[in-house]
């Protein structure tokens, strides 16, 4: 974090396959700890796509005025 780079195991880097079923040797604690960073996983997605309509709404906006100002002052 804050530019370093993590050493983590290579199936939290890729993550698995989306029909692979965990083994039933399977710790609870690593069911629960997959099942929160995918809920994590989740809501942080959806907070950027959210923030991402915000900016480009933004820019248009501000783009918008800017054009109409060049309208104005060449009209």
């Amino acid at each position: 974090m804050l530019g370093h780079k993590l050493r983590v195991p290579v199936d939290l880097l890729t993550g698995r396959p989306p029909d692979e079923e965990l083994s039933e040797e399977t710790t609870s604690y690593v069911k629960s700890l997959q099942e929160r960073s995918m809920e994590v996983h989740h809501q942080v997605r959806g907070a950027l796509e959210f923030s991402g309509e915000v900016m480009k709404c933004n820019h248009d906006v501000k783009h918008a005025r800017s054009v109409t100002r060049m309208v104005i002052r060449s009209g």
